[in-house]
């Protein structure tokens, strides 16, 4: 699941981000971690949303 989020102040865009949860990284040992990422938001790039 992804969500793009933007913050605003006084009418202003101050900051856009995309997260991703529960995103599947496998350690050497086969042991899954899962972890939400949070990455600069970019309009019409990334692989998320």
């Amino acid at each position: 699941m992804c969500l793009t989020a933007s913050w605003h102040a006084k009418g202003q865009r101050v900051a856009e981000i995309q997260i991703e949860f529960d995103v599947p990284a496998e350690m050497r040992d086969g042991t899954v971690l899962r972890a939400d990422v949070y990455r600069p938001g970019a309009r019409g790039r990334g692989r998320c949303c």
